[in-house]
């Protein structure tokens, strides 16, 4: 089961963040040799309006502690998609996948606010 986390972006501005993942049992949870994904859609059966993976550098994986566990993800947003994106309520989920096996390991809420400076 996959855990929610909501979070707010400005549309039109540039948003860089951070994850970091632990195991049930509180141990750092090493993703390094997993392609990670996010999509983004309107709505649950919508398009998708955006797609971050550790593929396209848009989602990049490293240690929290300079060592071998890649726990830590980096979340990119430039200006130039979140621009595209509507204002409201957008809805996301984060998969992990490594071989056959795939993950749903975050899903959500993104509030899109609006911008007033064009």
């Amino acid at each position: 089961m996959a855990i929610k986390y909501n979070f707010t972006l400005d549309k039109g501005t540039d948003h860089t963040f951070f994850m970091e993942f632990q195991s049930m049992d509180g141990s750092r949870m090493n993703l390094r040799s997993f392609l990670v994904q996010m999509h983004i859609k309107q709505g649950a059966y919508g398009n998708i309006l955006d797609n971050l993976s550790t593929e396209n550098g848009r989602l990049i994986l490293s240690s929290t502690e300079n060592d071998i566990v890649f726990d830590r993800l980096q979340v990119s947003f430039p200006s130039e998609v979140t621009e595209k994106f509507p204002v409201g309520t957008l809805l996301y989920d984060l998969e992990i996948k490594a071989s056959k096996s795939i993950t749903r390991i975050l899903e959500g809420k993104i509030k899109c606010t609006s911008n007033i400076t064009v």
